[in-house]
């Protein structure tokens, strides 16, 4: 079954190039705003927060975290899914999958239909003969949605200047208040929920785990809170990180942190680290946060320039434009 998926596939991009249809004619702003308001209404990762923003900054479109936060407020929470539904994937593909969810998205105004698709038509086009089915309640009508607001939500505040991305999808309290545990990466956090260093309330402040710090950049953290969820306290303690979480954390976990680099002493990570209990061994005061001695091209975000190669997401180039593969 996959090869033919990939058969297709592949059939599917020789028809595109033959049409000349490009990539930057699909991806465009409409195009990632209705993508960030699919993955709104079905509660999806909060690493579309990275992918989105990434993919438009290949194709030279200005399109940031906080565009896909503004997205994902407006846009209402209708696919009761796991982890904090009742359904999985299954039960969604079976229900109608993703052109149900689209198609009353679009009758409701959420979408653009007029953007172009790897169909060679429109999102309009492709689900004009999607029909609703009444049947199934694991995806609702836009117009009755599970809440108002989508199942990511966009932060920024004083341990977010850059911004931040929560998952609410399922969640009850959205409220949490708590002495904080500062910790220099997913280790010395894990070893301290291991060890059973903390208390029911505690907040974990995971850092090291962004873009700029980590090794792999961005790398998932999510160990601590799995095992804290194991243990039955998933809702009684708060993960905050500037690393990234994969789809199935569950309680209240605040990833992507966008935090600005400023002296210790002015940072609000350490101003949060402030407690009237002592902090287990493994943790660190967010004050001493090491310095990493990266590259300036990489601790001023900003890339090396790219060896001459062929565009691919513009037009094809002829085949005298390629490097010759002779000796």
């Amino acid at each position: 079954m996959r090869d033919k998926f990939c058969m297709t596939a592949g059939e599917q991009i020789m028809d595109l190039v033959l049409a000349n249809l490009r990539p930057r004619d699909i991806v465009t702003r409409k195009a990632l705003e209705n993508a960030a308001a699919t993955v709104a209404a079905s509660g999806g990762s909060t690493n579309a927060a990275l992918h989105l923003p990434a993919i438009a900054n290949e194709c030279g479109i200005e399109f940031t975290l906080f565009d896909v936060a503004e997205i994902f407020k407006k846009t209402p929470y209708i696919a009761d899914l796991k982890p904090g539904g009742r359904y999985v994937a299954k039960d969604w593909f079976e229900a109608g999958g993703v052109p149900l969810l689209m198609k009353t998205l679009l009758d409701n105004g959420f979408l653009h239909g007029d953007c172009m698709t790897v169909t060679g038509r429109t999102i309009a086009e492709n689900l004009k003969s999607v029909k609703w089915n009444p049947d199934q309640d694991v995806v609702r009508p836009a117009d009755k949605p599970i809440t108002v607001t989508g199942g990511v939500v966009g932060l920024r505040g004083n341990l977010a200047p850059d911004g931040a991305i929560v998952k609410v999808a399922g969640m009850t309290n959205l409220k949490f208040s708590g002495p904080a545990i500062c910790f220099d990466g997913e280790e010395a956090c894990f070893q301290a929920v291991r060890d059973k260093k903390y208390k029911a309330g505690d907040v974990f402040v995971n850092s090291l785990r962004g873009a700029r710090a980590a090794v792999p950049a961005c790398a998932k953290c999510c160990r601590p809170r799995r095992r804290c969820t194991a243990r039955g306290q998933g809702d009684k303690v708060a993960l905050i990180t500037d690393g990234r979480f994969s789809g199935a954390t569950r309680g209240f976990c605040v990833g992507h942190v966008g935090r600005k680099r400023r002296s210790a002493a002015r940072s609000p990570w350490s101003r949060t680290a402030t407690s009237s209990r002592s902090m287990p061994s493994t943790a660190r005061s967010a004050s001493s946060f090491p310095t990493r001695n990266w590259p300036s091209a990489r601790r001023n975000g900003s890339r090396a320039k790219p060896t001459s190669r062929p565009v691919i997401c513009g037009n094809t180039p002829s085949r005298s434009d390629l490097p010759s593969t002779a000796p």
